[in-house]
């Protein structure tokens, strides 16, 4: 699965931004590949779907995080790490800390973070698993 440093591409945003023309609830489905429960119908009648803000799930973060990580050349500092996972800073401490206290990731002396075997092992073995469950979906 191709890193996204957001959660969304810009051609999927702009087919998002296209959808949200008057379409049912099953339509975006069908063409997104997303659950009928990520999409939220507008009450106002007139039957126009807008597409919710797609929340991450943590394996999701997980993965921006690992190849945010993982796409730098020397580490990354823990700012450019938020910016490329699209994290707050909150959330930052958090991922940094669980990652780095289960072996996927180790911060050098100068404040850079660094992706360990257990870490490239786990985008590797998340993507066969999302790339699995993409064709079982079609």
């Amino acid at each position: 699965m191709p890193h996204s440093s957001a959660a969304v591409q810009p051609e999927e945003k702009a087919m998002m931004q296209d959808l949200r023309k008057r379409m049912t609830v099953r339509q975006v489905s069908d063409i997104m590949g997303l659950s009928e429960a990520t999409i939220v119908k507008y009450s106002k009648g007139n039957g126009s779907v807008r597409l919710s803000p797609l929340n991450r799930t943590q394996f999701e973060v997980i993965r921006d995080v690992l190849a945010a990580i993982r796409d730098s050349k020397k580490g990354l500092r823990p700012t450019h790490v938020m910016y490329k996972a699209n994290l707050s800073h909150d959330q930052l401490l958090k991922y940094l800390e669980l990652l780095s206290v289960n072996g996927f990731i180790m911060k050098d002396e100068a404040g850079f973070w660094h992706l360990k075997r257990k870490g490239r092992q786990w985008l590797k073995n998340y993507g066969c698993l999302s790339k699995a469950l993409k064709r079982r979906k079609s």
